[in-house]
């Protein structure tokens, strides 16, 4: 039995110190793969792995080889307009409103946008619909499909399925 009937506090203190540590370790382990998975599409799209190691520069990257690197400069925008309006009627019980359309306005264009992108970058390695679906439901185990699997990288199927 890993903890007695009755455990000190010692003890349970001793278990959630191991429980939690394990967890650290998996999920150390599992960010350090999604990292190498990136760097590998990055590589199949003819692009330096190294960037997918510089934050936001690395989702401008993902966003160039899926023929969205436009999008990149919208969503930049729209985070720092819905930013501002936080900052300026956050606070503001009378501005709660503005801020709540703004909000939900953000929330449907990111949707909308991870559609897109599941879609496009599915494409992009020659899978259908399916794995689009996968990509946006469950993207990290579909990331790791992606850098790890025999997919093929093609530019070409972008711009015929535009």
């Amino acid at each position: 039995m890993l903890i007695s009937p009755n455990p000190t506090d010692t003890e349970l203190a001793a278990f959630l110190g191991g429980f939690l540590g394990a967890i650290s370790i998996f999920l150390i382990i599992f960010y350090v793969l999604l990292i190498i998975a990136g760097w590998k599409i990055l590589k199949k799209a003819g692009e330096p792995g190294w960037k997918i190691l510089i934050p936001i520069y690395n989702a401008y990257m993902l966003l160039k080889i899926v023929g969205m690197k436009k999008w990149f400069w919208a969503l930049l925008l729209v985070s720092v307009v819905c930013s501002i309006f936080y900052g300026v009627y956050g606070s503001d019980p009378n501005g709660k409103t503005v801020y709540i359309i703004v909000s939900a306005l953000q929330m449907i264009l990111t949707l909308a946008f991870d559609i897109i992108y599941s879609y496009r970058m599915s494409k992009a390695f020659h899978h259908g619909v399916g794995f689009a679906v996968g990509l946006f439901f469950l993207p990290n185990i579909f990331w790791l499909i992606l850098g790890f699997g025999k997919s093929k990288y093609d530019k070409k199927i972008l711009k015929t399925n535009n």
